[in-house]
């Protein structure tokens, strides 16, 4: 009677009907005094004291159930807090690297209208001593001393700065890297998951060069591979190797697709290619995403589309997040 089937009865229902058991049996019990016919009123008290112990245990349910749910919540509010954390780092170093590079650009700018104006300046001296040359006069004399002394020092400052601006398009990365960030950082206040990049920055220190091969460690890999589409690439920083047997290799990169380029056919499959000059001597060599190899490859075939599996080959680095290294390897020349 407690107990409706198909659900739960709250607290007070529960009371409620108990206390109205209690008045019923008391009730009947008035009731069968005065018509001669008592019942036994210890069945009934002991069916009541039932309906009691019932509770109680229903009552010790539902608080286990609170404590459980109270648990939930702390620990989701912890991992919110972790979040937002690792978010407000990710947001602070993509500041610093904006404003960095709007400084450096900003006296770039500046130093190229300077020369501008310093370059005009020795045009127009140097037409004026013409045209006394032309008139049978004297011109007054070279160019002052301190004009070419400054035009020279601008033009050093600017050479200093432009690889400065360089430097900092390295630190941000490629193209796709630098879109990538721009894609994760709307995401992240939204995402449930909070799909967090930490630092998309593909430093020049990640990327290890031996005589004959190179490595390349991209961090946050499970993150970036979430936010560039089939397709988009990222590219390793310039290299050069001197390969025994091979001779020097100049102006080498690792183009890397996560997700796989357009041709790419199996799920989850990453793409990997070796970018060189068109005049890199003919040589042979291995890609490696991860803990997969494949090859040999040559200046013709520089790779392929379905390389690996990515998600099966993802490590972590010593911080502790994804990461994955890959790499490439040139093979000893055989004689002929």
């Amino acid at each position: 009677a407690l107990r409706p089937p198909g659900g739960r009865m709250k607290l007070e229902d529960r009371v409620k009907a108990l206390e109205e058991v209690w008045a019923l049996a008391f009730q009947e019990h008035k009731q069968r005094v005065a018509n001669g016919g008592a019942e036994d009123l210890a069945l009934r008290l002991a069916r009541a004291l039932g309906s009691i112990q019932d509770l109680e245990a229903h009552i010790g349910l539902l608080r286990d159930e609170v404590k459980a749910t109270d648990l939930k919540t702390s620990e989701l509010n912890v991992a919110v807090s972790r979040t937002a954390e690792q978010c407000s780092g990710a947001v602070e170093t993509m500041e610093e690297l904006k404003e960095q590079n709007a400084a450096a650009e900003a006296r770039l700018e500046e130093a190229r209208e300077k020369i501008k104006e310093l370059s005009d300046r020795l045009v127009k001296h140097e037409e004026h001593v013409e045209a006394h040359r032309s008139a049978g006069m004297e011109p007054d004399g070279e160019a002052p001393p301190h004009l070419k002394e400054a035009l020279e020092s601008l033009e050093r400052q600017a050479e200093i700065l432009a690889r400065h601006d360089s430097e900092l398009n390295d630190m941000r990365g490629t193209k796709a890297i630098k879109e990538a960030t721009s894609r994760l950082s709307s995401t992240l206040p939204t995402e449930a998951e909070n799909k967090l990049i930490g630092r998309t920055t593909q430093e020049s220190s990640d990327l290890q060069v031996y005589s004959d091969r190179a490595e390349w460690l991209i961090r946050n890999a499970i993150s970036l591979k979430a936010a560039l589409p089939k397709g988009e690439s990222m590219e390793s920083p310039r290299f050069n190797l001197e390969v025994p047997g091979v001779g020097h290799l100049h102006d080498l990169c690792l183009r890397f697709f996560p997700n796989g380029s357009l041709h790419a056919q199996q799920e989850d499959s990453c793409s990997l290619y070796l970018v060189h000059p068109l005049d890199m001597p003919w040589s042979k060599y291995e890609l490696a995403v991860g803990r997969t190899i494949q090859g040999p490859f040559d200046p013709i075939f520089g790779g392929t589309d379905d390389f690996c599996s990515l998600s099966a080959n993802v490590s972590e680095d010593e911080m502790g997040q994804s990461a994955i290294c890959i790499g490439v390897r040139f093979l000893a020349k055989v004689a002929d």
